[in-house]
């Protein structure tokens, strides 16, 4: 008896899902909401999840309407939970469909789903060729907000779990600050880079 994956559960659920909610009617009607995302809302999932370090944004938490507003779902892997390993220095594995350099974004950038277009989701595909980032001014006076703020305060503030978390948000968010995106990016994915060595 044949035994299916998780990762294959999941794709046959949702194909079933797709076919009987009557989302679309083939990879190309998805590859044409696919297109008509905006690309702000594009570059706004990436911020946050940069920010927040998603670690499980592929294409089943991603909702995307008719109207082609995007919707991130199942937020539980936020923070760096799902890879928290102090002793080998893993605090936070980003792995988003919106950013490049992890598993969720060589997924979708392989995916033949979707008429070929999962892997315009990455925000380097709406951005100017250095892919650097304007941030809003909302979003410059949060992510100060966590440099400036101690860990203490942000533990208790937003109800952090761990410490190491609040450390985590304010590295990540002064790097932003102060080195743009895709360094901050290259600087966060290097533990994860050494870890997959191993």
């Amino acid at each position: 008896e044949r035994r299916y994956t998780k990762e294959e559960i999941i794709a046959e659920l949702s194909k079933l899902v797709a076919k009987n909610c009557q989302i679309a009617n083939s990879d190309s009607d998805v590859a044409h909401i696919i297109e008509s995302v905006p690309s702000e809302q594009i570059v706004r999932a990436a911020l946050y999840e940069f920010i927040f370090c998603s670690g499980d944004r592929h294409t089943q938490n991603v909702f995307i309407d008719d109207d082609a507003r995007m919707k991130l779902i199942d937020n539980d892997n936020l923070l760096g939970w799902q890879v928290y390993d102090e002793n080998r220095n893993r605090l936070c594995a980003i792995s988003s469909l919106f950013l490049p350099g992890n598993l969720e974004s060589w997924r979708v950038r392989e995916s033949a789903e979707c008429a070929g277009k999962l892997g315009s989701l990455d925000y380097r595909c709406h951005v100017n060729a250095n892919a650097q980032i304007k941030l809003p001014r909302r979003t410059k006076q949060c992510l100060e907000h966590f440099r400036t703020t101690s860990v203490d305060d942000l533990v208790v503030q937003f109800g952090i779990v761990e410490s190491i978390f609040a450390k985590t948000l304010k590295k990540r968010s002064a790097d932003l600050l102060d080195l743009g995106l895709p360094k901050a990016l290259e600087n966060a994915m290097k533990t994860e880079h050494e870890i997959a060595k191993e």
